[in-house]
């Protein structure tokens, strides 16, 4: 405020608070944070000068002795503390004033009184007897706030340059007019501080008799963007180009570092130059309307990466302009600014957009794989302007990758499309995920695989790796398309216990010598599922001959003192099955997690809620080889039990089965149960029609699982005793193979089992 000179003091604005972040920012003094330089205007230790103040700090009146009074603007004294409105009417009462150099001049000491000559009348001011309108399509404030510039009409050999305007409101913004002595066309200048922007490079302007009320020039300020997927976003990085009949109009630089504002430069159409021309951060871009009553064609608005060339400027044709910009419709324009009514959700970009369609919910700052500001808050977009859509953000060419998805649910394939895909997946990516995966059921079936290629293939090695994923895939897809709903659950719920039995039950099909299906050797070595798997297995296997040595031991007891003390032998058989229970449920639990494969989700911009994985774990000596191909033999195990009601897999417990059964059932028979047999047949039971006799005769353990949903089936329905088929009958074997049993042969083995019981 020491610094304030008396000819400012109706400059000072009052209303800086009201003003956006990005209009403070262009005056920020260096190396001051924001918030500090805003207690510093309250506090008055800085005053904000503006050519036209939003709501002026201080006001001017007269005495009446005809002196000149100001005091604090009483609209502005919510602004300013106690110590600076104090300040405020102390320098407008100094005796002097200070210069904007800071030197300080006094007043002239008194002199003698001298009378004064006799008044002589002054020269009558020429009347004032034309006019000059334009036109801005927007508000005073948001022209002063977005593009930071004053209107001047030219001086003529008469008359001093015109910077005086009066406004009134129009249909869809402002219009200005100003008065002259005479019609002289003069130049209409749009500047920031004493500097020209581009669009004051037009001829003279014609002004009108008084009344007329012609609007003959006219602009338009919009906010550009750029579209990433069905979204706007404001770039963060580059070059902004307007250009009117092939020639520059201004050049802008974005501020970078994350800010999307920017700054004209000092390059014209005859000299490049990048360094900052105007001292003001804009927020939007001024256009032309119209020029002497006609609307303005050829205009466009190009975005670069980088500072256009003296070899692009001095070349400029459609194709260019096309294909980093775009030409401006006037009209179009005019069309959305007009518009009232708000688009429906989701809101696909057009060239023109209303500022309430193009915000949206985004958690990140930035559009995914991009330098563009997310448009995520209505705030950002508060001055109304119509946002312009640019051009299309290219990316850099992704390389190919591989990646897959399992499909968690059965559901209908649009509604896992939507799902997987996000608003910023690109629909070429889009086009490329479905032409891979025809193989895909509608519904889609849970546990199917969903190949996710980043590009198309190139080379022999790439294309053999994707050919080997959608082998995998379509062989799951096929069998599981074959299963009922609650039939694919049960697949998918107790995959690796089912996984492991078909792999252990081929190993002793090929080992004998004995036909298999197409998929036999998918299975084999499955790693970590074996051993898991298995281990809980033979942990069922101990419980149950515990059971059985319990039960012995007490009829060993009972045999010596005439009876079977049933409270102790109820309390121990009951601490077993619950040992028994928790082994049943842990072979419903997956064993193995597969990592998700974050890159080739942000790549292709997948759902976040996707979780995708590497095709190597498939294709090659991964986490899950071969994970296509055993779904499949699963699967076809499934088919083959259908109707059924449950899966049937064959325990080793082949000692002590009467007294396992009796030991289970005793008094309490639901503990572990009588399951007919009859209405259990076996996971691809039926191997070979001939093979009865000594491969049926092997008696055992079965445990069987309930082929029901995932909701309503228990973990695991019973462990019971009985007959079963031994070299992997219940072991899931594929339906190809059993197919290749006789019916009469299924039959026999069917009755023969139901006998047994």
């Amino acid at each position: 405020m020491s610094e304030l000179a008396s000819y400012e003091f109706g400059q000072v604005e009052g209303a800086f608070s009201t003003l956006d972040e990005r209009a403070l920012a262009a005056v920020l003094p260096q190396d001051m944070a924001l918030d500090k330089f805003k207690s510093k205007l309250e506090a008055g230790e800085f005053v904000l000068l503006s050519d036209a103040p939003i709501t002026p700090a201080l006001r001017a009146s007269n005495t009446s002795y005809g002196d000149k009074v100001w005091q604090v603007n009483p609209a502005a004294e919510a602004s300013f503390s106690p110590q600076a409105k104090t300040a405020f009417v102390s320098r407008s009462k100094a005796s002097g004033f200070t210069s904007r150099s800071g030197s300080e001049s006094q007043s002239a000491p008194d002199v003698p009184y001298t009378p004064e000559p006799k008044a002589v009348e002054k020269t009558k001011k020429p009347d004032q007897d034309y006019e000059y309108l334009f036109e801005v399509a927007c508000t005073e404030a948001v022209l002063a706030s977005e593009i930071g510039c004053q209107f001047a009409l030219g001086k003529t050999p008469k008359e001093a340059s015109i910077v005086s305007w009066q406004t009134k409101l129009s249909e869809i913004g402002t219009i200005f007019s100003a008065k002259a002595t005479d019609d002289t066309p003069r130049r209409l200048i749009a500047k920031v501080a004493a500097t020209e922007k581009g669009v004051s490079s037009q001829p003279p302007v014609k002004l009108k008799p008084k009344g007329t009320d012609a609007v003959r020039e006219a602009f338009i300020p919009i906010v550009p963007a750029m579209q990433l997927g069905s979204r706007l976003g404001f770039p963060t990085d580059g070059y902004f180009y307007h250009f009117h009949e092939g020639k520059l109009v201004q050049e802008y630089k974005i501020l970078g570092e994350g800010r999307w504002a920017f700054q004209a430069t000092r390059s014209t159409h005859t000299a490049l130059n990048t360094e900052p021309g105007l001292n003001k951060y804009q927020g939007a871009i001024l256009l032309y309307w119209k020029i002497d009553s006609k609307v303005v064609t050829n205009q466009h608005l190009v975005h670069l990466s980088s500072p256009i060339t003296r070899e692009q400027l001095d070349n400029l044709n459609e194709d260019w302009l096309a294909e980093n910009g775009v030409a401006i419709d006037i009209p179009a324009l005019l069309a959305v600014i007009k518009t009232t009514t708000v688009a429906e959700k989701p809101y696909k970009p057009q060239t023109y957009n209303t500022h309430t369609d193009v915000t949206y919910e985004h958690k990140e700052r930035l559009l995914m794989g991009s330098t563009l500001k997310a448009i995520n808050n209505t705030r950002l977009v508060e001055s109304g302007l119509p946002v312009v859509n640019v051009k299309t953000w290219r990316e850099a060419k992704l390389a190919f990758d591989l990646g897959y998805c399992q499909i968690e649910e059965t559901q209908p394939l649009e509604q896992f499309w939507s799902n997987l895909f996000s608003d910023e997946t690109p629909t070429d990516i889009q086009e490329l995920i479905k032409k891979y995966n025809e193989h895909l059921n509608n519904p889609a079936r849970q546990g199917e695989i969903v190949v996710l290629p980043t590009a198309e293939p190139e080379t022999e090695e790439e294309r053999s790796r994707l050919d080997a994923l959608i082998e995998e895939a379509k062989a799951a897809s096929k069998e599981l398309g074959k299963l009922t709903d609650d039939a694919v659950a049960t697949v998918n719920r107790h995959f690796e216990l089912l996984d492991y039995y078909a792999s252990e039950t081929l190993k002793t099909v090929k080992e004998d010598g004995l036909p298999s299906d197409a998929y036999a050797h998918a299975s084999l070595g499955v790693g970590a599922i074996a051993a898991g798997i298995g281990q809980h297995l033979d942990n069922i296997n101990g419980i149950l001959l515990e059971i059985n040595s319990l039960y012995v031991s007490h009829v060993a007891m009972a045999n010596r003192v005439g009876g079977i003390n049933y409270g102790a032998f109820v309390t121990e058989r009951a601490a077993l099955f619950k040992k028994l229970d928790g082994s049943f449920a842990a072979l419903s639990k997956g064993s193995v997690k597969v990592p998700a494969y974050v890159q080739v989700r942000k790549n292709l911009k997948l759902s976040t809620k996707s979780v995708i994985h590497n095709a190597n774990e498939i294709i090659a000596k991964g986490v899950v080889p071969n994970l296509g191909k055993r779904m499949a033999n699963v699967a076809m195990g499934m088919f083959a039990s259908k109707g059924l009601g449950y899966v049937s897999i064959a325990l080793g417990a082949a000692s002590g089965i009467n007294n396992i059964y009796e030991a289970c059932s005793i008094d309490t028979p639901d503990n572990c149960g009588r399951v007919v047999t009859r209405e259990t047949f076996g996971f691809g039971a039926g191997i070979l029609g001939g093979v009865i006799g000594g491969n049926l005769a092997m008696a055992g353990m079965a445990l069987l699982i309930g082929i029901a949903g995932i909701t309503s089936a228990p973990i695991i329905a019973i462990a019971t005793v009985g007959a079963v088929v031994g070299g992997g009958a219940f072991g899931g074997i594929a339906g190809s193979t059993a197919g290749k049993a006789t019916g009469d042969t299924v039959y026999l083995a069917y009755e023969w089992i139901g006998d047994i019981f």
